[in-house]
């Protein structure tokens, strides 16, 4: 993952699906409101909301902070030394 890459990106050409793709399935198992499985689904984009844009901008605000304050770095950094490491085992050479 490069550094400023959306962790969504790493996460679909990686897995095939993002975090939020996945949040959104346990949530509809899980029977939640339809206006927080939109919040989950579009993070960023406040302006895609139909139910409540409201509780999607507050994420993405939310979202925003814990970024520019680093909070949740240390997971991407986490995922990137298990993903050299991983590379690295794969090819040895």
């Amino acid at each position: 993952m490069k550094d400023g890459e959306f962790l969504g990106s790493t996460e679909y050409k990686k897995l095939g699906f993002t975090h939020c793709q996945s949040s959104e399935v346990l949530a509809r198992f899980w029977n939640f409101s339809d206006d927080r499985i939109e919040a989950i689904q579009n993070p960023p984009n406040a302006a895609a909301a139909a139910i409540n844009p409201a509780l999607v901008a507050l994420v993405a605000l939310s979202d925003r902070l814990c970024r520019s304050a680093e909070l949740g770095i240390v997971l991407c950094r986490a995922y990137r030394y298990f993903a050299d490491l991983a590379a690295r085992l794969e090819n040895p050479h």
